[in-house]
């Protein structure tokens, strides 16, 4: 059995993507300290005698900096999850990421199709989609995508292309 609890230690995402709810909830992104967010999590790892801490920020990997210092803290002392964007992962170094104990990111992709990133305001590609998983594979931390079908006027093809990346990033 792993003991786990969840754990935030920012507030918001920078980022104004049009499914999003996040954009309209928070008006500016914050970040608690590295310093104290580790601080805080080890407390709740020894107080609990957890083995695995979930890091509920909607987008930890924003600040590479930031999530790289919080990372190096943790020392891989126990197991971690994030949320993330694929770009984002693309600005840190995933095999110390994997060194200093993540286990899986959440990206969330959304759409396997570029026109439907540009209209959501992704600011995302699916060659940048394709290129962080083939860094994510030559790590042990798990990718678990989300993605969104039936955006309106998505077509039958770009929920095809949606479905095919998926596959595709399986398989890769």
């Amino acid at each position: 059995v792993t003991r786990l609890l969840p754990f935030q230690g920012s507030r918001g995402c920078p980022f104004q993507c049009t499914f999003c709810s996040e954009p309209a909830l928070t008006a500016t992104y914050r970040m608690m300290k590295p310093e104290l967010y580790v601080e805080q999590v080890d407390a709740l790892v020894r107080s609990y005698k957890l083995d695995f801490v979930t890091f509920y920020d909607e987008e930890f990997f924003v600040n590479a900096k930031w999530a790289t210092d919080i990372a190096r803290r943790i020392g891989g002392r126990y197991r971690w999850w994030a949320q993330t964007r694929a770009d984002d992962l693309l600005r840190v170094d995933l095999k110390e990421m994997d060194a200093y104990g993540l286990y899986a990111v959440a990206p969330g992709l959304e759409s396997g199709s570029d026109r439907i990133l540009r209209w959501i305001k992704k600011r995302e590609t699916v060659a940048q989609y394709l290129e962080a998983n083939r860094r994510l594979a030559a790590t042990q931390i798990i990718p678990q995508y989300n993605f969104i079908i039936g955006f309106p006027g998505e077509t039958e093809a770009e929920v095809d292309e949606t479905v095919d990346l998926a596959l595709r990033l399986m398989e890769d």
